[in-house]
């Protein structure tokens, strides 16, 4: 009898399927190019589009998970009104 589920016997990378580790490798040079972008925008300087929109995307998920976060903790912030 087994312990644990077939989906946990094995991992991805160990598992030697050419497509687990390409998929890998993929996202970690997303993420590489994520990490310089955020480096650029730091340092004040421009990056090029293949590193800025890798930043942006993360940026952009990481600021809807702040949101949710606040969400779920009560803050409701502030509401934006025009001034007539």
């Amino acid at each position: 009898m087994r312990s644990r589920p077939p989906l946990f016997d094995r991992s991805a990378i160990s598992s030697g399927s050419p497509i687990y580790r390409a998929t890998l490798a993929l996202q970690g040079i997303f993420y590489l190019l994520a990490a310089i972008g955020a480096l650029l925008a730091l340092a004040g300087r421009g990056a090029p589009s293949f590193v800025a929109l890798p930043f942006y995307f993360c940026l952009l998920a990481a600021a809807a998970a702040a949101a949710i976060v606040r969400l779920l903790r009560g803050d409701a912030g502030q509401v934006w009104t025009t001034v007539r």
